[in-house]
């Protein structure tokens, strides 16, 4: 049975044969994800491969309760029978509002939005779920053995923190701009949202402001790499609400940055570790060249803090 096929079964099963099947999305995905057309509106029906332990379908499900109450993220729509989620051929599904708009870009402007929403999200409380990305850097150690940077592999992971002892707060895990909405409804910053909650929740504030400092800032394109500087400071613009950020921060964000690097070496397959730990080295080396950049206002006297955690 193809994709559609399934899906048309499902919705069916789940007392919804009057729903239309509209397009997927990612279709390379392993994951199943179709806009759905109902009485209720325009959905969106994400199938995950049921390998995936149930701790964290539920904990997406939460994510999706907490943050689309919040106007944060897409509202979770339970199915007829009230169910927050099913497990059926394979998979778990779950429903969500579809939102209507567009990605946010690379400009500036949607750079300090993205960096605002991510203040937002981590100044709120009332969550409990845990995000299964813990920060624990004693996964990787054993990575690598056969590759010639593996010395300077694990000097680079010695000289990070303990990330599951520092500040904990609701967090995205992969906050970009392929990650973040504009909805089409307005042009204010509070018609931005996150989409793909599927590693979020309770885990270190540090993982999440650095995350795009190398995954999306350093650029590597057949060897010839270049930062978006500008995009950089537009994030932190955002994030700190145009005050200073004190260098205490900007050292854990750029530890953070590294991590995230390291967590995602090998998610491409073997053939691009080593183009990954080229770009984890370059993205390095621009940390004190964008500090000289913030210098004028991050040496203000009462520069402000991030949001408690």
């Amino acid at each position: 049975m193809d994709a559609r096929a399934l899906v048309r079964e499902i919705l069916d099963g789940a007392g919804m044969s009057d729903a239309v099947v509209r397009e997927r999305f990612n279709p390379d995905s392993p994951r199943l994800i179709y806009k759905i057309s109902a009485p209720r509106g325009d959905l969106i029906l994400k199938g995950i491969p049921d390998s995936v332990d149930e701790n964290i379908i539920d904990g997406n499900a939460a994510s999706h309760e907490f943050l689309g109450a919040r106007g944060l993220a897409p509202s979770l729509c339970p199915f007829p029978n009230g169910e927050r989620y099913i497990r059926t051929r394979g998979y778990w599904f779950y429903l969500f509002d579809f939102i209507d708009g567009e990605l946010l870009t690379e400009s500036e402007s949607d750079m300090e939005a993205l960096g605002a929403l991510a203040r937002h999200l981590h100044s709120l409380s009332g969550f409990a779920k845990k995000t299964w990305f813990t920060g624990d850097k004693s996964e990787y150690y054993g990575k690598y053995g056969s590759r010639p940077f593996k010395r300077e592999f694990d000097r680079i992971l010695d000289a990070l923190p303990d990330f599951t002892r520092l500040e904990q707060c609701f967090i995205h895990s992969d906050i970009g701009p392929h990650n973040a909405m504009r909805k089409r409804d307005g042009d204010c910053d509070d018609n931005v949202v996150f989409i793909d909650l599927d590693d979020s929740g309770i885990g270190c504030r540090w993982l999440d402001v650095g995350f795009p400092f190398i995954m999306q800032f350093a650029r590597g394109d057949g060897g010839v790499f270049g930062y978006d500087f500008a995009s950089a400071i537009a994030f932190l613009r955002g994030y700190y609400g145009g005050a200073a950020v004190p260098r205490a921060d900007y050292d854990r964000i750029w530890e953070g940055a590294e991590f995230m690097q390291i967590s995602y070496m090998d998610v491409f397959g073997e053939n691009a570790v080593d183009a990954m730990w080229r770009l984890l080295l370059y993205g390095m080396e621009q940390k004190e060249t964008l500090w000289k950049m913030l210098a004028p206002r991050t040496n203000q006297k009462g520069a402000g803090g991030a949001p408690d955690a």
